[in-house]
């Protein structure tokens, strides 16, 4: 069995023990062996204290033996070997109860059925809601070897930390916001926290001196943008795990030497969060070299500036994985500390654990399937060369890698010695392997080398998808390129060497206004760049999102229009402007002018994608003037000629599509002049009524039926 931490999601194997028992302690969940979540505070030796997770439920655990553990309806019973059961753990929360106020759902609360001794007996209570009742409920628990998590709703009007007993030892908060830590008072006169985790709050602002007094053996940090007096994390000289995953505020981490009972350090993930503007300081790890009882330091994809020279003592393991530690730092530091395990090395980890195996599985679904009756094995092999083959192939760009697919991947690579299960690898999208239950700081993005074996192997097996998906995932990549070999050429040379370093839209365009000055010549510009191939409207990539919301928007309204005026259709800019005009609906620009609205509604009509035309029929539908009805009523008689696309363009890079309300839904392929009439039908054109029920009713059975929901829509409306 292994200990996981649940420090942010990160799962490490803590100790090389047998399958059932760890340290003495052995667990079962409703008669079935359990390998539950488990926080270590003392280093990696399990203790009475420390923290088992049931479900999503944690309490305390006792002195070492076999814990037999029954859950029902938020209720935890631990059944002992004289046959006896009693109630350690339970949940107090408001019961769902639909069509009714929140405030009025009916609260579930175990304590109030038990009595003293029964309390005395808990080891976790989960609180999800509030009451005085609670809190002198609270009081009579033993406080010393119970562990209280408050889970707060977020909708409660008072976020404050509740008025929990002063006695308690053992703490954790989750989904708090920053309305938990205003009222300092109540976290000031918790003296006697041995544990507190505040990892899964995340305020706005947080005051480090409010834990001033506190106890701790064991701190998990919040994640917060905004900290204040983080140089009192120094003082905490009983500290034996701090877990500061993913805080980006740590500074060079000098302080960390003043820990000189600390056993475990969790320092991953200290880089800044997607769209921050912040550097973050590298770790000065030689600091931790006086800690003598310091078991093992995680630092993964983390800035390391040092690592420590001398001998550490107690040192046991060390995480350097996508740390940015150089070799020659690393090789010194391995040096120093032979009776630790280093882990430096994303392939070389997993090679270690597939050079076991001695049977591979591979099956449909990801990692976390949780659906065995529906999915489908793919191949099974003993053969040692098969399996030898395969873990060669699991090779990642170790600079590459550290981020996570929001899927579980399809399919899985399962790895076996002995039928026991040795590694778990999630295929994702024929490009990156996730290591369920591995050390890995994140997926790996495998080298291309890997990712095509990996594809084509399993397309001889054959399980085509990752083939798939990994040869579109190639043409979005080149049609992206494509885009940007065509900015580049539009662009002066300093605007886009500005546009490849700029870390921010204002820079960039304070670089287009400096060297672009005339405002005529930058709106021509803009519009060139927005109509620079014939790509899908609805689809925003590369510099799309700037030119929509800030750069076009930018230029004054009057210079915009006789920009656009003078735009010849057939252009570049052309396209731009029907792009700017119907892609985007400012129609309003060239309305009151029929001629310059039909010249650019019949260009718009030629593009070769149809649902860009189909956009420019539901702008007309909904422009509903006198010139853009005959527009609508022509396509319906005479269709459209729409320009051939380039074979070098059907592919269009990857990015974010937006839906329009009142999108034309007919299905893909219908003719042109179908959806014309439909837009002439939505809007009830009296004059080509007759034409319309003529075309409705020559359309097959299953345009018809779009056809009737999207007129049934409008009568709802």
């Amino acid at each position: 069995m292994r200990i996981i931490s649940l420090i942010i999601g990160l799962v490490l194997s803590l100790a090389d023990v047998a399958a059932d028992t760890i340290d003495g302690y052995t667990f079962f969940l409703d008669g079935k062996p359990l390998d539950p979540g488990l926080i270590c505070v003392n280093g990696g030796v399990l203790s009475p204290g420390d923290i088992v997770y049931i479900e999503d439920m944690p309490l305390c655990l006792d002195e070492p033996g076999v814990y037999k553990f029954q859950l029902k309806e938020g209720i935890i019973r631990r059944t002992l070997k004289n046959g006896q059961s009693h109630i350690v753990a339970c949940e107090i929360f408001s019961k769902y109860d639909e069509g009714v106020p929140v405030e009025k759902w009916p609260l579930i609360n175990p304590l109030a059925g038990m009595d003293d001794a029964a309390l005395k007996m808990l080891r976790g209570v989960t609180i999800s809601t509030w009451s005085d009742e609670i809190g002198n409920q609270l009081e009579k628990l033993d406080l010393n070897h119970v562990c209280l998590s408050l889970q707060m709703n977020w909708a409660a009007d008072d976020l404050r930390v509740p008025p929990i007993p002063e006695g308690v030892r053992t703490l954790i908060l989750e989904n708090g916001g920053g309305g938990w830590f205003q009222d300092k008072s109540r976290f000031m006169r918790l003296k006697k926290v041995r544990f507190l985790s505040l990892k899964g709050t995340s305020p706005l602002e947080f005051d480090f001196s409010i834990l001033k007094g506190m106890p701790l053996e064991y701190l998990s940090l919040p994640w917060t943008d905004n900290p204040k007096n983080v140089d009192v994390l120094g003082t905490f000289t009983e500290l034996k795990t701090l877990a500061a995953n993913h805080c980006s505020f740590m500074g060079d981490g000098r302080w960390l030497g003043r820990l000189t009972n600390l056993r475990t350090l969790y320092a991953s993930h200290l880089v800044p969060s997607s769209g921050e503007d912040m550097t973050v300081t590298a770790l000065d790890l030689e600091a931790l070299a006086g800690l003598t009882k310091l078991e093992a330091f995680h630092v993964q994809s983390t800035p390391v500036k040092s690592l420590p020279t001398s001998r550490m003592p107690s040192l046991k393991q060390a995480s350097l994985l996508r740390s940015n530690a150089p070799s020659e730092m690393v090789d010194a530091f391995a040096r120093a500390n032979p009776q630790a395990i280093i882990s430096r090395s994303m392939n070389a980890q997993l090679a270690a654990e597939l050079a076991k195996a001695d049977r591979v599985l591979v099956r449909t679904g990801g990692v976390s399937h949780g659906r065995p009756s529906v999915e489908k094995t793919i191949h099974e092999s003993r053969d040692r060369g098969v399996i030898t083959e395969l873990a060669a192939h699991f090779v990642v760009d170790e600079a590459e890698s550290g981020g996570c697919c929001m899927c579980g991947g399809n399919p899985t690579f399962e790895f076996y010695r002995n039928d026991k299960l040795v590694a778990m690898i999630a295929f994702h999208h024929g490009r990156s392997i996730r290591w369920a239950d591995g050390t890995w700081p994140g997926d790996g993005m495998l080298t291309e080398q890997s990712s095509s074996y990996l594809v084509d192997w399993l397309a001889k097996q054959h399980f085509t998808g990752p083939q798939t998906e990994l040869f579109e995932g190639r043409r979005r990549a080149a049609a992206l390129q494509r885009r940007n070999d065509r900015y580049q050429a539009l662009l002066p040379t300093v605007v886009w060497d500005a546009l490849v370093e700029a870390d921010a839209l204002d820079e960039l365009t304070a670089v287009f206004e400096k060297n672009v000055p005339d405002v005529k010549t930058r709106a021509l510009l803009y519009l060139r760049l927005f109509g620079c191939e014939d790509s899908t409207w609805a689809l925003s990539a590369g510099l799309d999102q700037s030119l929509i919301e800030t750069w076009l928007p930018g230029i004054p309204a009057a210079t915009l229009r006789e920009v656009i005026l003078a735009a010849p259709p057939k252009s570049e800019e052309g396209l731009g402007v029907v792009r700017w005009i119907f892609g985007e609906g400012h129609v309003g620009v060239v309305k009151d002018d029929e001629v310059v609205l039909k010249a650019l509604a019949q260009f718009a009509l030629t593009h070769p994608r149809q649902s860009n035309r189909w956009r420019t029929l539901s702008v007309l539908r909904d422009l509903g003037t006198p010139a853009a009805l005959n527009l609508l009523r022509t396509v319906m008689k005479e269709g459209t000629k729409p320009r051939e696309l380039g074979e070098d363009q059907t592919a269009e890079p990857g990015g974010q599509r937006t839906f329009h309300p009142g999108a034309i839904t007919l299905p893909d392929g219908t003719p042109d002049k179908i959806a014309a009439a439909l837009c002439l039908s939505l809007i009830d054109d009296e004059a080509s009524r007759s034409e319309i029920e003529t075309l409705r009713d020559g359309l097959s059975e299953e345009v018809r039926n779009v056809w009737d929901k999207s007129m049934s829509r409008k009568q709802q409306r």
